[in-house]
């Protein structure tokens, strides 16, 4: 079958795809009543992944959805960082909450779908791929 090779050619450099898309999503700021800013933990695992830190990034990006776990892009950067340290399960997770929480997150569904691939899961990410 053609597609499965398709696929796997262009993913062979995912994973750089994956940390470009990390750092080139936009800062987040909740605003309201209860708003907690999160940024400052956001630019910190951004900072650290720039350095190829991905334990710190992870921390960060873990301590942004503590404070906030109802915005999908501190859960599809820490799955950025979970997936350069091979931690695909935990990276998976992330996604899937991302994309429960914003269903329209593009950004969410092209790094789940990427990860499909990754994973030989052509289905999942097809699937994936026709919402981006």
């Amino acid at each position: 079958m053609l597609l499965p090779a398709v696929f796997r050619s262009l993913c062979r450099y995912a994973w750089l795809s994956v940390l470009a898309l990390a750092l080139m999503l936009p800062q987040c700021t909740i605003r309201g009543a209860d708003a907690v800013d999160i940024s400052e933990d956001l630019k910190s695992g951004d900072e650290a992944i720039s350095r190829g830190i991905y334990t710190e990034a992870v921390r960060h990006y873990s301590s942004a959805i503590e404070k906030n776990n109802q915005t999908a892009l501190p859960f599809v950067k820490r799955a950025a960082a979970y997936q350069q340290q091979r931690n695909v399960h935990a990276a998976m997770r992330d996604l899937d909450t991302a994309v429960a929480l914003e269903p329209n997150s593009n950004s969410a569904y092209l790094q789940r779908a990427k990860l499909h691939n990754n994973l030989c899961q052509y289905e999942g990410a097809i699937k994936d791929y026709e919402h981006v």
